[in-house]
């Protein structure tokens, strides 16, 4: 497997395994604030990390079509990847290599990112049992 394909398909998972080694053994277990003013702070500070997240590719003031156009980019690179792949099978009877590594960036993108959120999720508390 072409290297840079096995770093598309295994960065995510090496930084969610760096993130949750650095929370286990360097992070605090319990950060509480001194004073109210850095408790207000840090709230601050979270609502603006999740501002900008949510900002990321969001719909800034634009002309609908050029709005259409940058939510449908990603869509259209897999679809065209896909197809390229379909193309070389029908008329080759195989995949090039370069297709076999856009393919597997595509199919990091489209699962492992998704898998990795879940996988992050704390399993929730088992509901009690009525009449037990």
């Amino acid at each position: 497997m072409d290297p840079i394909t096995l770093a598309a398909a295994l960065l995510p998972l090496i930084g969610k395994l760096s993130d949750s080694l650095i929370n286990r053994f360097i992070a605090p277990k319990d950060f509480k604030p001194a004073t109210v003013e850095d408790a207000v702070k840090l709230a601050d500070l979270e609502l603006k990390k999740f501002e900008a997240m949510n900002n990321v590719g969001g719909t800034q003031i634009s002309y609908p079509w050029v709005a259409a156009i940058v939510q449908l980019q990603r869509p259209a690179v897999v679809g065209f990847v896909l197809l390229a792949a379909g193309w070389q099978v029908v008329n080759a009877g195989e995949v090039s290599a370069f297709v076999q590594n856009a393919l597997g960036i595509v199919g990091s993108y489209l699962f492992m990112d998704r898998t990795l959120f879940h996988l992050g999720q704390k399993p929730a508390a088992p509901a009690a049992k009525v009449g037990s």
